[in-house]
């Protein structure tokens, strides 16, 4: 969460004037980047100790959902991985970063292999474009067949599905 003030007086800090009534603007974030606890801080090492993270903030003002969306990303990379092990970044498409309320990736654009099956899945579906509304849905079956390599755009696909 940024944290904004304005200085009641004139304050030297690291060899700069903050001059009396300016803005300053104190990125909590910056401290997830300290090298005393997060050396090469641009490199993704999921063996690093999160509990000195910021994100969440700290204190009594920490956020009430810490431990649930902790949680959430734990089983979300843990299927992730189970279900997709080797996959790698598109060359050439770098992740769109955004700074709001959150710094975060807004998309990563990545390729993966198709899934090999044995035999085709079946899959029954119901297609709510096929009834006029307050009918019943009838259910079609789809077969899900072995495919060539896949690449996904992850950003299509979340702001577009129907694309």
């Amino acid at each position: 969460m940024p944290t904004r003030t304005i200085v009641d007086d004139s304050v030297e800090v690291g060899g700069v004037t903050i001059p009396r009534g300016e803005r300053v603007h104190f990125p909590v974030a910056a401290a997830n980047r300290d090298p005393k606890y997060y050396p090469d801080p641009d490199e993704v090492r999921f063996d690093r100790d999160a509990r000195p993270h910021l994100a969440f903030g700290i204190g009594p003002h920490r956020c009430l959902g810490l431990n649930l969306a902790r949680l959430e990303l734990k089983i979300a990379f843990t299927e992730l991985r189970r279900r997709i092990p080797k996959f790698e970044r598109l060359p050439g498409k770098e992740p769109h970063e955004h700074l709001g309320l959150a710094w975060g990736v807004e998309n990563i654009h990545l390729k993966f292999p198709a899934a090999e099956r044995e035999t085709p899945q079946r899959c029954t579906m119901v297609d709510a474009t096929r009834n006029p509304p307050g009918e019943l849905f009838e259910p079609i079956t789809i077969v899900l067949a072995r495919s060539s390599p896949v690449v996904t755009d992850l950003d299509r696909d979340l702001h577009d599905p129907m694309n």
